[in-house]
């Protein structure tokens, strides 16, 4: 770690203590919910000149998809991390957790440095099956640093076309399907080919956000952010991958998504066969 890390991370801080600190004095009348939207506005609005990081939000997206990668990415000093949906307004997590966005498809800047896109199942089709999401992933992507997604995410840019011949990741429960899309899969937790980076399944989000981080900055900083956020897992148990389940567990999960295994193929076929 060199000095110039050291003190981007603690400029970083700094100025999350700065935006509590003036908003503070002209908001203790302010409780709740009110005060805390008013430090978020005056976050943003620090921050609004500096690049773009744009996340995908759409209806019955994985909330963890888009939570993990985005923690790390808000540790970046010199980008802003935007929430951008078809439509500005409240979009609910597969689990019911609402989330309102920054900004609509039409406001996004037009070029971006980078662009990611979580998975889901019901919500991930849609998007795919989408126009208006379609054409703002490929424009977005077109003049991106990084196109990356977490999950299921990485159908979204095969949908758009993106992924063609490229290596690529995903959930290991519909992976295999990838090369209907003419994208080869491949059975890592992060997984780079050329500026696209795809993460495996939900909480393959944390470890994309780490990789995003150090692409957008350095290295070392990456480093610093993974040390802040003390992300050091220790599951409970080793249970976590095809590899390391028994073949009938494996089976049980699988077959709780055949509508959904069935929608992508069938996709695939209409679009990209």
């Amino acid at each position: 770690m060199n000095r110039r890390d050291f003190l981007m991370a603690s400029s970083s801080l700094a100025a999350s203590a700065l935006v509590a600190g003036a908003v503070g004095a002209q908001g203790k009348e302010l409780q709740g919910p009110d005060n805390e939207r008013r430090k978020a506005d005056e976050y943003r609005k620090l921050r609004k000149s500096l690049p773009v990081v744009a996340m995908v939000v759409y209806q019955e997206f994985t909330a963890l998809d888009l939570i993990g990668p985005y923690q790390f990415l808000s540790a970046l000093m010199d980008h802003q991390v935007v929430l951008v949906s078809k439509k500005k307004g409240t979009y609910f997590a597969d689990t019911a957790l609402a989330i309102e966005t920054d900004m609509s498809f039409k406001d996004c800047p037009a070029e971006v440095a980078a662009i990611v896109i979580p998975g889901g199942t019901n919500g991930t089709i849609a998007a795919m099956k989408d126009p208006e999401t379609l054409d703002f992933v490929r424009s977005r992507a077109e003049k991106a640093k990084v196109v990356a997604s977490v999950c299921t995410g990485s159908f979204v840019l095969a949908a758009a076309g993106l992924l063609k011949g490229k290596k690529a990741t995903g959930h290991w429960i519909a992976r295999d399907l990838l090369t209907e899309f003419g994208v080869i899969p491949v059975n890592d937790r992060v997984v780079k080919d050329g500026k696209f980076i795809t993460g495996a399944g939900v909480s393959a989000g944390l470890d994309l956000g780490l990789e995003l981080v150090s692409i957008l900055s350095s290295d070392n900083y990456a480093k610093l952010s993974q040390l802040w956020l003390e992300y050091d897992p220790h599951p409970k148990y080793d249970y976590g991958s095809p590899a390391k389940a028994t073949e009938a567990d494996v089976a049980m999960l699988k077959s709780m998504a055949p509508k959904f295994r069935a929608d992508l193929s069938s996709f695939a076929k209409e679009k990209h066969g």
